[in-house]
C-alpha cells in the first residue's frame, strides 16, 4: 500500500476532486479498500454543480472523493486526523491529512496490516 499512497499523493492532491474508481486501482490499491471509498455524487445548484473531465455539467458522478479517500487511507495506516479534523475548508483539511500520511509513511511506522 505504501506505493499506492506515494502514487495518489504525488497527484497534487487538495480534497475537492471526484476521481474515477480505475484511476485510483491503477495506483495499486486494493480493490476492496476502493471500493468503500467509490460512491455516486449527486449535483446540486451553484456550487454544488459537477462537472465532468470535458468540463460539461452532469447531474451525477460516480466515483471516489479525494478528501473521503484521504481520510480513508490516514485512518487504514494510523496516521494522525486530529489537525484535519480541526479545520474547516476541503483543500486545508487534505494539506493536514498529507502532511499526516507522509509523516507516517516516511517514518516507517505504518501500521502492519496495510
Amino acid at each position: 500500500m505504501k506505493e499506492a499512497i506515494k502514487k495518489f499523493l504525488d497527484g497534487g492532491r487538495d480534497g475537492r476532486n471526484i476521481l474515477a474508481d480505475t484511476t485510483v486501482l491503477e495506483m495499486g490499491f486494493d480493490p476492496k479498500f476502493v471500493k468503500r471509498f467509490t460512491v455516486t455524487h449527486k449535483a446540486g445548484n451553484g456550487k454544488y454543480s459537477l462537472y465532468d473531465n470535458k468540463n460539461m455539467p452532469v447531474k451525477s458522478l460516480n466515483g471516489v472523493c479525494e478528501l473521503d479517500f484521504l481520510y480513508g487511507i490516514a485512518r487504514e495506516i494510523g496516521a494522525d486526523t486530529t489537525a484535519a479534523d480541526n479545520i474547516m475548508g476541503r483543500r486545508s483539511c487534505a494539506q493536514a491529512l498529507i502532511e499526516s500520511i507522509n509523516k507516517k509513511v516516511n517514518d516507517g511506522t505504518m501500521e502492519k496490516n496495510t
